[in-house]
Formats: C-alpha cells, sequence, structure tokens
C-alpha cells in the first residue's frame, strides 16, 4: 500500500482541474491530480492513428478552442504565445500538434497520479483518506472533484457522503458519439446536419472525424453493436463506407443544464470542493469558458479554507 502526504487532492485531471492545481501550486500548496485514466485533458484528447504510411493525431475531444469570454480569449492569447495554437479567421484555433498538447502544456510541473481510480473518500480526524482501487491511499487537507457530476455523485454515495447531492443530481448531460473515419481518397466534407455537432476532416480530407449529435448519440449511447452504430453514424454523413474506422463514446459530452454557481464548496466534514464545466449556466457553447472560471474558483475557495 502506498501512503503520502499533501495540502489538495484534486480527482479529475481534466481542465478544471488543470487549472486548479496550477492555482493551488503557484500559491505554494502541494498538489497531486488523481485520474483514472492513461492520459490527461478530458476531452482535449487526441488519438495517434496510422494512416497509410504516416502517423497523423486526430481529436476526437474537442476540435479547436474558440473565444467564449474573457478568461479564453486569455486563455488562448498565451497559447498563441507558446505557438500552440493559431487562428483561422480569429473565431477556431486548432491546435496542430493535437489538442492534447494543450493539456500537457497545463500539466508542466504538476503531480499527476494516472490509472487511479478513486473508489472512496473518509475523512480521518483533520485529513482525508484518498482511497484507490488498487490499494494506494494518500492523505490530503482539502479535496477537489473536478470531474463529470454524475461521476461525483457515485464517488460521493460510495463515501457515504451527501454533500452537494441535490445539486450533482440536477446536473443535465448530452453525450456524443466520435466516429473516425479512414479513406484511400480525398473526399469532400459534408455539410454539417442536424445529427452531427461537429464534422472535420485531416490529411487531405482522407480521414473524418464525425461527432454526432445529443438524439442521434442518445439513441446509441448504450448499443453493444458498435459496429453497426458506426455505419449508422457514417450514412448519415453522407460519406461512403470507409476503409478503417474506430469509435468512441462520450457520456458526459456536453453540460445542458449547469449548477448555477462557479463551484460547489463544503468544510463538513472537511473541506470539499466540486468543480468543472457542469457548473454555472451549463451553456455547451461556454463548456471551456466555464471550466477555466471553476477551476479557478474551487482554487481560491480551497485557498480560502486553508488559510
Amino acid at each position: 500500500m502506498t501512503k503520502f502526504s499533501i495540502d489538495v487532492g484534486i480527482i479529475g485531471a481534466g481542465l478544471a482541474g488543470l487549472t486548479c492545481a496550477r492555482y493551488l501550486r503557484r500559491e505554494g500548496f502541494t498538489v497531486s491530480l488523481f485520474d483514472k485514466s492513461r492520459g490527461i485533458g478530458g476531452r482535449l484528447a487526441t488519438r495517434r492513428i496510422r494512416a497509410g504510411d504516416r502517423d497523423i493525431r486526430v481529436d476526437h475531444g474537442l476540435p479547436f478552442l474558440t473565444i467564449q469570454g474573457e478568461r479564453t480569449r486569455f486563455f488562448i492569447q498565451n497559447l498563441l504565445t507558446e505557438n500552440l495554437v493559431h487562428a483561422i479567421d480569429d473565431r477556431f484555433y486548432p491546435c496542430p500538434d493535437g489538442m492534447n498538447s494543450i493539456a500537457k502544456f497545463l500539466a508542466r510541473e504538476l503531480e499527476i497520479r494516472r490509472e487511479f481510480l478513486v473508489t472512496r473518500m473518509i475523512p480521518t480526524g483533520d485529513f482525508w483518506s484518498i482511497e484507490g482501487k488498487e490499494g494506494e491511499s494518500v492523505t490530503a487537507r482539502a479535496i477537489v472533484l473536478a470531474i463529470p457530476a454524475p461521476q461525483a455523485v457515485t464517488l460521493l454515495q460510495a463515501s457515504n457522503l451527501s454533500n452537494f447531492l441535490p445539486e450533482l443530481n440536477s446536473i443535465e448531460y448530452d453525450p456524443c458519439i466520435t466516429v473516425i473515419a479512414g479513406y484511400a481518397d480525398s473526399l469532400p466534407i459534408p455539410l454539417l446536419s442536424a445529427d452531427f455537432r461537429h464534422i472535420g476532416a485531416y490529411e487531405n480530407r482522407t480521414v473524418f472525424v464525425l461527432q454526432s449529435g445529443a438524439d442521434l448519440s442518445a439513441k446509441y449511447l448504450d448499443s453493444e453493436d458498435l459496429e453497426a452504430v458506426t455505419g449508422e453514424i457514417i450514412a448519415r454523413s453522407g460519406l461512403p463506407s470507409p476503409a478503417w474506422s474506430q469509435i468512441h463514446r462520450w457520456r458526459y459530452a456536453v453540460p445542458r443544464r449547469g449548477s448555477g454557481v462557479a463551484c460547489l464548496h463544503s468544510i463538513d466534514p472537511l473541506p470539499l470542493v466540486a468543480c468543472g464545466d457542469w457548473c454555472l449556466e451549463g451553456d455547451p457553447e461556454r463548456a471551456i469558458e466555464t471550466a477555466l472560471t471553476s477551476g479557478e474558483s474551487a482554487a481560491i475557495e480551497i485557498q480560502r479554507f486553508l488559510t
């Protein structure tokens, strides 16, 4: 069993969690992030795919950044300075090295425990005990839940905690199914229809990323026949059958009903804060702005609790 002690444990290494961690570390707190996945960044997700004789990076989560408010404006300006994104018509800011490189940039100098599935949070005296699936145990003065609201509910209930449950249970999401389709020859980009949230192309329009809309995604989200789902989504896009394809399901892709506040916080029994893109108004068009705002707000609450 591995044990170590920190000031703040942040569960979830998506944009809100990374933002919170960077703020707290800058203020002198010892911070560790815990993520159940091998990667980080949440929907700042990039796959490396072999297409013909080349390896290419394909963004199968967030396809690009947009300016959604003052925080995203400042965030994008910093990324432009670092040459991580470039501007298209001053409206869209894609990342040439893949959107996940933004998460990796934010994670520099942060302590991140990957493939650490937190199963329980137990208050023990003045510290939380953060327990992992493999028997790991970490003590922290405070915890930040920077994960989708339904996952936070599951973790709280497993820990016999009732903090924020009414607020978290009221959060609503739209899912998204992403299909990546590869072709031998270049094809025109299909027109965006109501069935799709986004259609993008890579590698001279031989690789397409299809992100289905809420209704289509909800219809097939739990289907076990992924081949049939992939075929249906590609057919609805107007593209022909591909040479190869991959699929990814985002169960909590887009918040459509938020908490109404920048973050949720409590000191009973110990400092605990929840944040994410599901906070504030839950506007899918401002999800990045909300994640940045909520992550910073969570850090400010933690700083207030611990000083």
